[in-house]
């Protein structure tokens, strides 16, 4: 009877001790070199292009997508933490934060991902951080704190002063600060650059009709 009561009781803690070493399927992966590394990116562009898509064009997410995000900020943190020094995944996850409505985080990823950003940026990365700090601007604005977007976005049309996008967020800003000659100012710009950018021709109607009044 001990004996048998003795195996019951190694088989059970053997079962336990399993469990515990079963991997988290929430835990962050390891990445232990590069190529793991850019696997891992490579998937978390994949998860997140249509619900990023979704959102840029106004339409809610999906209970699909938001496990796609979900999975991808998980790969996230594995990129953090294997390459903790580097601007990139921080804008990532914040991207991937407000996109999960989780407006703190993600300005807490592109505090971290400006302060880790280059200073003075050339080429391809001075059009990366503008954006980092339009997205910031934008955090700000859904917020309603359009003094606190005001600020990122001048610096985001700092760095990249040509984008419709970018200029158009601006003057959006303006709008909502009762700037409208700024605003239009910054809608010209942006229709200089793309006479059919819908959101500048739409906007700038608005402002000039409120003028009007």
């Amino acid at each position: 009877m001990w004996s048998q009561s003795r195996g019951f009781m190694i088989m059970t803690w053997a079962a336990i001790l399993a469990l515990g070493c079963q991997p988290d399927a929430n835990e962050p992966p390891i990445y232990r070199n590069g190529d793991d590394y850019q696997e891992a990116l490579s998937k978390v562009r994949e998860l997140t292009k249509e619900p990023f898509e979704a959102l840029h064009e106004g339409f809610p997410i999906s209970e699909r997508e938001k496990k796609n995000l979900l999975e991808a900020d998980r790969l996230i943190d594995g990129m953090i933490a294997y390459k903790s020094d580097i601007y990139a995944p921080y804008v990532l996850k914040g991207l991937t934060k407000r996109a999960l409505g989780d407006f703190e985080r993600a300005k807490k990823a592109f505090e971290q991902a400006m302060l880790l950003a280059p200073k003075d940026p050339k080429g391809d990365n001075r059009g990366t951080v503008g954006r980092v700090y339009d997205e910031m601007s934008t955090l700000f604005f859904e917020q309603n704190d359009f003094s606190g977007a005001e600020g990122y976005s001048e610096t985001a049309v700092s760095l990249v002063p040509d984008d419709p996008s970018i200029l158009t967020n601006a003057a959006s800003i303006k709008v909502q600060l009762n700037k409208p000659e700024e605003a239009l100012s910054l809608l010209e710009r942006a229709l200089k650059r793309d006479p059919n950018y819908a959101r500048a021709l739409d906007l700038k109607k608005l402002v000039l009709m409120s003028r009007k009044k």
